[in-house]
C-alpha cells in the first residue's frame, strides 16, 4: 500500500511530523496498561524510524517529538 503524502506526514505544533512514527507511539501507548511505551513497542517505533533505511530530519524531529510527549518506560526510552 502507498500513503499519499498528505497521509505520510503529520503537522504537529507547526512541524512537519511521520504518521507512521506517531502512530506507533500512539498505538503502543493505548495497548499498554500503564499507557506507556514498553521496551519492546520501542523497537516498533524504531522500525518505523528506521524504514526508508536512512534517518531523515523529519524522522529525528518526530522522534524528538515523541520521546518528549509520550510517557515510555525507563528501558524503553534509553532503547
Amino acid at each position: 500500500t502507498t500513503l499519499a503524502m498528505s497521509d505520510y506526514y503529520e503537522t504537529i505544533d507547526g512541524a512537519r511530523c511521520d504518521s507512521a512514527i506517531i502512530k506507533a507511539c500512539r498505538d503502543a501507548g493505548v495497548a499498554a496498561p500503564d499507557g506507556r511505551i514498553s521496551c519492546e513497542a520501542a523497537g516498533k517505533v524504531y522500525e518505523a524510524v528506521a524504514d526508508g533505511g536512512t534517518i531523515a530530519a523529519t524522522e529525528r524531529w518526530t522522534l524528538y517529538y515523541c520521546l518528549s510527549n509520550f510517557k515510555w518506560t525507563g528501558d524503553a526510552h534509553d532503547w
